[in-house]
């Protein structure tokens, strides 16, 4: 099954039911081709894929039990942490990850501190967080940063030139003569990490008594990230439908990037800006921000009525 948690109204997800049988979660960070999604399915276990890749969302479900498996099209480190509550998920696998070797990459590998942290705040107690890849140093490094954080402790670690589940990068770096490296760890200490979304989720709008004031395409930064606001679309009935790309960043080295439109259309007391109707994303902090700032402009500071509240820096970059 593909899940869309951006249109829930409550978040974490209730686990239990979205899948029919109750089962141990395991939860696959990039799934690729979808072939380890298989062999969690075969162990008994209800099996969440998280997936940056469109193409690769479609052919996983042609493959999946889907009464077994959920998808999801979206960051696998943000989804863990929104998606699931403390202590829900039984085993965490990473196959295969881009292992960033240059230094001004080193954030963005999936074994750092901060990423640890909320690998060890979902999982349950004694829980395994699995690592294959196939660069030494990589593994190497994971183990260090795991066992040097104290909330993992190394449970094996193996070392083969053979295929064993038949994932598409497993089969790629055997072919060429290359080692796998196989990294279990174990969850030694629990640490708590908040969500950084609202649990409860409110649909974010402004009431303005006009709207002919001037939108600023360009580049801002506010408290929570970046907006990238373009120049907007109309029509002949006082419409207009506004595109961005809304970036929330809540430094722990998670980060969310989100395509939104938001439309502005006639009200009873003037014009209401909102999301649109088909801007299928998460109400973030900095979505509330994109609310604020289009009615804040195309009113000329004049909102008669708003849900969100401004956020505390602002900075603009002309496009």
């Amino acid at each position: 099954m593909l899940i869309k948690p951006q249109s829930t109204s409550s978040l974490p997800l209730n686990w239990d039911a979205i899948f029919p049988e109750k089962n141990p979660l395991a939860v696959e960070i990039g799934f690729g081709n979808g072939k380890f999604l298989k062999t969690l399915e075969t162990i008994g276990a209800n099996v969440v894929g998280f997936e940056v890749s469109l193409l690769s969302v479609e052919k996983a479900m042609k493959v999946i039990d889907h009464t077994k498996t959920a998808l999801l099209l979206m960051d696998g480190i943000w989804g863990l942490r929104e998606l699931f509550s403390e202590r829900s998920v039984d085993a965490l696998y990473i196959n295969f990850p881009l292992p960033w070797p240059h230094k001004k990459h080193a954030s963005r590998r999936l074994f750092t501190l901060p990423k640890l942290q909320i690998y060890a705040s979902r999982l349950v107690d004694n829980a395994i967080l699995q690592l294959q890849t196939d660069v030494k140093e990589y593994a190497e490094e994971s183990i260090r940063n795991s066992e040097e954080s104290g909330l993992f402790s190394l449970a094996d670690y193996t070392v083969r030139n053979e295929v064993q589940v038949g994932t598409k990068y497993e089969q790629k770096w055997v072919s060429q003569g290359k080692k796998i490296y196989k990294v279990v760890l174990r969850k030694k200490r629990h640490v708590s990490v908040p969500n950084y979304l609202d649990k409860e989720v409110i649909m974010p709008h402004a009431i303005v008594h006009d709207s002919h004031g001037t939108l600023k395409a360009g580049t801002y930064r506010t408290t929570f990230g970046t907006i990238k606001l373009w120049e907007p679309f109309s029509n002949n009935q006082a419409m207009l439908l506004i595109p961005a790309i809304v970036s929330d960043d809540d430094f722990i080295g998670v980060s969310l990037q989100q395509r939104v439109y938001i439309s502005v259309s006639p009200h009873r007391e003037g014009f209401i800006v909102k999301l649109d109707n088909h801007s299928d994303v998460f109400k973030t902090e900095n979505v509330k921000s994109l609310i604020w700032l289009i009615a804040n402009q195309i009113s000329n500071g004049n909102i008669k009525r708003i849900n969100v509240q401004p956020p505390s820096k602002l900075e603009y970059e002309p496009a």
